[in-house]
């Protein structure tokens, strides 16, 4: 204390109205003089020499971080547990790390977070512990009153009333020091707590910017996570479907054209097979019936059990009846036995005698044997199916040297010429199936949509339940397979299927009248009439079928415009009978003119007519008029319209003249109406065809019963 009043005692001389506040203020305001230590401390941390080296990027890989949750044991339900932080440092290097942007936000995030933790938020009462440090570093009031330099230099008692003035000035003295310092506290106070709510908020501020780059990643991280489980999960159904696939292979065979897994046995048989040369495997040679449609192309589909075939060869074939029947077979045609448990079928490659050689399949186990011979009599075979090249096959029946007609040796499609054979039994497999499906190459690779289409054509025809056991999709899926992979369209191998079974007279104008009117019907109905007009030609039911022609033409429109047709063929049948029993009555003698008034008067009066004749075509003139009033309107007659009917109707109290003319008219308005309609509706050449120029072997006919038997009943009680 006692430098400092000599250091103000000497600032005083030299400035005389220097106050002892001021000359503090200087002292406490002038800048500390540096002492440099006599030896520093030598930094443990090396300067570089040189700029940081910046760190490399670097981007994720997936595929190791799938590799380290395996390793983990995590499944996919389990990533949302996982902290992203800890995967990355399981599964990258130190130095790539530092350059994942991914991994420094994390780290980043949790060094702001650190910092804010560490950063205390200022509180009233850190407050007031810092105001009492300030208030004690800059003295503020630890100074006694009266105790100051001046009032001691004064002399003055400290006690009493003399030293009254001098205290009065020391007080005043120091409390304008007081005042000074006071206020210097009070700025130091404020700036301390702005400085730290300024650092708080800073901290704060840095943390939320990092938190919301932290929770867009961990959004990220979640979309891999979701992606990664559909991903295991997808593969696990892929796993699943490939075993499935892989067992269903062990009862059926896929659509690359591989033959079934299970080979059927063999056949015993009590025939002839002295001479039966086995040829080995090659196509089709587990499958006697796929291997006999290799040749003979007119043998039918979905012969799976005995009962099947026998219906074949009463459908396309001819029934061993062991009377002669068999005496038709020829070289190229099939036979269908009841050999085995499901029947067997045979190719005929020779004739020896009543002893048919045969050409087969699966006769021994998943071989092909040619040799055999069978009595065409005996009475395991059910009957045999023509091949529908019929004579064009032909070989020699001198089979004393019989030789196999197949080399397995020669590449497959190879033809192998043999004595006075014909191509039709020394053509390879290959051939065979290339000439069903019109090309003599090599089978085309079917695309998935080949068969697909394939597929979705099997399903329509035969139905979804037969295409779920192998044989079904062996008799009719394959066959599909095989002809398009020869070049056939699936459209014409679709025509093929639906109608092979149909009539031969189905065919030509009444197929196209057929396809014209069905046009906009589902397939489903189209193969019902198609059925109905197929068994009509067969039973060669002339009248019914053009019934029926005209019946579904009728159908495909509205029910008023059905009415109108059918109104008019029956008013127009009418007038025909109502012109001949006029034209009869008049030249048998009898007298027309009997009646008088209107039309509505003959309505009336036909009940009192007493000639049979003329009250028979009485009847039907009325008869006539209400039909066709009917069709047309609907409703009952009005005045107005029985005029005009009167007018255009024949009449019996007309002359003959009239009456032609009348129905002449009629005949030619109504059947131009009907010949429109029809036209439109089945094609205008094909309705000519068929009901203008006998295309079914006769004109069209008209039909019976035209008119209503209840509408005659009613008028003859007249």
């Amino acid at each position: 204390m006692s430098a400092t009043t000599d250091a103000y005692s000497q600032a005083k001389q030299s400035n005389p109205n220097l106050s002892l506040a001021d000359f503090v203020k200087s002292q406490n305001t002038a800048p500390p003089v540096s002492q440099t230590p006599a030896s520093a401390p030598s930094s443990t941390v090396s300067s570089p020499t040189s700029a940081p080296t910046a760190a490399t990027p670097f981007s994720r890989d997936f595929t190791r971080e799938q590799s380290t949750l395996t390793s983990l044991s995590a499944n996919p339900s389990q990533l949302q547990m996982l902290d992203p932080k800890q995967l990355y440092e399981a599964t990258y290097t130190q130095e790539e790390l530092a350059g994942m942007p991914e991994y420094q936000q994390i780290m980043q995030r949790d060094q702001a977070q650190a910092n804010l933790l560490e950063t205390p938020r200022p509180t009233n009462s850190m407050m007031r512990v810092l105001e009492d440090a300030l208030r004690a570093k800059s003295d503020v009031g630890n100074q006694a009153l009266g105790g100051s330099e001046l009032y001691g230099k004064a002399g003055l008692p400290t006690e009493g009333v003399s030293g009254y003035a001098t205290l009065m000035q020391s007080m005043n003295e120091r409390g304008r020091e007081m005042q000074d310092r006071y206020g210097s506290f009070s700025n130091s106070l404020a700036r301390t707590s702005e400085a730290m709510s300024d650092t708080f908020n800073t901290a704060l501020d840095q943390y939320n910017i990092l938190n919301q780059d932290y929770q867009q990643e961990l959004q990220r991280f979640q979309q891999v996570a979701d992606n990664l489980a559909a991903h295991e999960q997808a593969m696990t159904l892929m796993e699943r479907q490939y075993e499935l696939q892989k067992e269903a292979e062990q009862f059926s065979w896929d659509l690359e054209n591989k033959t079934s897994v299970s080979n059927p046995a063999g056949i015993a048989s009590t025939s002839d097979s002295s001479e039966m040369y086995d040829l080995g495997t090659g196509d089709y040679s587990d499958n006697c019936v796929i291997y006999g449609r290799t040749k003979v192309t007119n043998l039918p589909f979905g012969l799976f059990t005995k009962e099947d075939k026998m219906k074949a060869v009463q459908m396309a074939g001819v029934k061993n009846d062991g009377q002669g029947s068999m005496s038709g077979v020829k070289v190229g045609d099939a036979i269908l036995t009841g050999e085995g448990q499901y029947g067997h079928v045979a190719v005929v490659m020779g004739i020896e005698g009543d002893n048919l050689i045969l050409d087969e399949a699966n006769y021994v186990s998943g071989q092909i044997t040619q040799g055999r011979k069978i009595n065409m009599n005996d009475a395991k075979i059910m009957g045999y199916v023509p091949n529908e090249r019929g004579d064009a096959i032909t070989v020699s029946t001198d089979v004393s040297n019989l030789k196999p007609r197949y080399d397995t040796s020669l590449p497959t499609g190879a033809l192998q010429a043999s004595g006075k054979q014909g191509e039709g039994v020394t053509e390879g497999i290959d051939e065979q199936v290339g000439k069903l499906g019109g090309n003599m190459g090599a089978p085309r690779e079917l695309t998935a949509s080949d068969k697909t289409e394939a597929n979705k054509l099997a399903v329509q025809e035969y139905g979804a339940a037969v295409l779920k056991t192998s044989e079904g999709r062996e008799y009719f899926l394959q066959p599909i397979l095989d002809r398009m992979a020869n070049g056939e369209s699936i459209d014409d191998i679709a025509d093929d299927i639906r109608y092979k079974g149909q009539s031969e007279g189905f065919t030509g104008t009444l197929r196209d009248a057929a396809q014209q009117i069905t046009s906009d019907y589902t397939d489903k109905k189209t193969q019902i009439i198609m059925d109905k007009m197929d068994d009509l030609i067969g039973r060669e039911n002339t009248g019914a079928l053009l019934d029926y022609i005209k019946k579904i033409a009728v159908e495909t429109v509205g029910t008023d415009e059905q009415k109108q047709i059918k109104g008019k063929e029956r008013t127009l049948e009418f007038l025909g009978e109502i012109g001949d029993d006029l034209i009869k009555y008049e030249e048998n003698g009898g007298d027309t003119n009997i009646f008088s008034g209107t039309t509505e008067d003959i309505l009336r009066k036909a009940g009192l007519v007493k000639s049979p004749e003329l009250r028979t075509i009485a009847n039907k003139i009325a008869i006539a008029i209400q039909q066709y009033r009917r069709s047309m309107s609907g409703a009952a007659f009005s005045v107005p319209e029985s005029a005009e009917y009167e007018a255009i109707f024949p009449s019996i109290d007309n002359v003959s003249t009239l009456n032609s003319a009348l129905l002449q008219g009629l005949d030619e308005t109504f059947t131009g109406d009907i010949d429109y309609f029809y036209s439109f509706a089945m094609g205008e050449d094909a309705y000519n065809d068929i009901f203008k120029n006998g295309a079914t072997g006769e004109k069209g006919d008209k039909g019976s019963d035209i008119y209503d038997q209840e509408d005659l009943d009613f008028y003859n009680s007249l």
